[in-house]
Formats: structure tokens, C-alpha cells, sequence
């Protein structure tokens, strides 16, 4: 009994759970992309996640430039906040 209760509760938990998919294009500006009208850019796999899924209009970044912006979106702060001021170059 205490199994199937078990079994039964992690299905319903999975059902639960919200699905959802980030894509983080490095330098990619908002008009650079097919389904937002750039005449000459070709972004088939973009576009079509655009056509299938969400599109969004609005975009946020925490920095303008790659190291900020990844760092604030791996750790939810403010780049600043963690040390990150500008580009790290490796």
C-alpha cells in the first residue's frame, strides 16, 4: 500500500511541475532574428521555436555585454553583487 501511495504521489508531483525550455543566444540583438523581420540573417531553428512555442517582445537582460548577463542568470543577482563587472576573458 505504502508503495503504490508513493508511486502515486511522485506521478502526480511530475504532472505538477512546470515544463519550460531557456535558450541564451550570446550577442544576439533583438532584431537580429527571422521572425522579427531581419531581411537577411537566416534563423530557421529560432524562428521556429518562436512559431511553435512563445514569442517574446520584451527582453531583460542584468548586463549588456556576455559575462554580466550569465552571471545573472545563473546566479539571480545583480552581476555588480557578485564580482562581475565586465567581459572574462579565459
Amino acid at each position: 500500500m505504502t508503495v503504490v501511495l508513493v508511486a502515486w504521489t511522485l506521478a502526480v508531483r511530475a504532472e505538477e511541475r512546470p515544463n519550460f525550455l531557456l535558450v541564451l543566444c550570446d550577442d544576439l540583438g533583438y532584431g537580429d532574428l527571422g521572425c522579427y523581420g531581419h531581411p537577411e540573417i537566416r534563423t530557421p531553428n529560432l524562428d521556429r521555436f518562436a512559431k511553435e512555442g512563445l514569442r517574446l517582445t520584451d527582453c531583460y537582460s542584468a548586463a549588456a555585454n556576455c559575462s554580466p548577463a550569465r552571471t545573472g542568470l545563473m546566479t539571480g543577482r545583480t552581476p555588480y553583487r557578485v564580482g562581475v563587472y565586465n567581459w572574462i576573458q579565459l
